[in-house]
């Protein structure tokens, strides 16, 4: 640019990725995932490479836990400028996935009213994958220039990669692609807690009618 010419920037319309360590919790979590990972295992009767235990979302003993990230879930809306009156974060699902050597997570997203997703990370040995979260746009993932450098996060990435740490929460919006890269471990696998959340307006408190659908219009 010339130098009398000031460029500006507006950083609009981001994809927010959360993420807080929480090893207070990986004792009594990777207790019951391991229960209901067993009751699975039971049940399959099948050396699977992927294990998913069944919800285990009504059992007691993870109440604390899922309201620590009930609050997480609170403070992300309010601080991204959603109506904060009034809410109900409810937990659709939350349940173990255990990945042995060369199994992996294709990406995807959640929909049927679920706002986040989220990984709970209990066991990650040496070349265990990552965590990874895809643009979610595909037009312009289509005319995306080359990288100047991939291993940086820049606006350029079309995808991100996060660290596996036990006792560490990863947040996102649930339309926000995301997949796991394989497990290269072949001797140990890669554990973690999967949830999904739903947020809703309790009483029809939600201002304006701006959580209703428009009416449907027949021509």
């Amino acid at each position: 640019m010339q130098n009398d010419v000031k460029l500006y920037q507006d950083l609009l319309f981001p994809s927010a990725i959360y993420y807080a360590d929480l090893p207070k919790f990986l004792p009594i979590i990777k207790k019951v995932s391991q229960e209901y990972l067993l009751k699975a295992k039971k049940r399959n009767k099948t050396d699977w490479i992927l294990e998913m235990s069944d919800p285990y979302t009504l059992d007691p003993r993870v109440s604390p836990f899922l309201d620590e990230l009930g609050k997480m879930c609170r403070e992300i809306i309010i601080n991204n400028g959603y109506y904060p009156q009034n809410l109900n974060i409810n937990f659709t699902a939350a349940w173990t996935q255990e990945h042995q050597y060369l199994s992996s997570m294709e990406q995807h997203v959640h929909g049927h009213g679920e706002q986040f997703v989220g990984f709970y990370i209990l066991e990650a040995p040496k070349d265990c994958g990552r965590a990874i979260f895809h643009d979610p746009r595909p037009g312009r993932v289509q005319i995306n220039l080359p990288e100047a450098d991939p291993s940086k996060a820049t606006l350029a990435s079309t995808m991100i990669n996060y660290e596996l740490v036990p006792g560490r929460v990863i947040i996102a919006p649930s339309w926000l692609p995301h997949s796991f890269s394989k497990n290269l471990n072949k001797k140990k696998s890669v554990k973690f807690v999967h949830f999904n959340v739903a947020i809703e307006y309790m009483n029809g408190t939600c201002p304006n009618n701006t959580c209703q659908p428009p009416a449907a219009e027949v021509v």
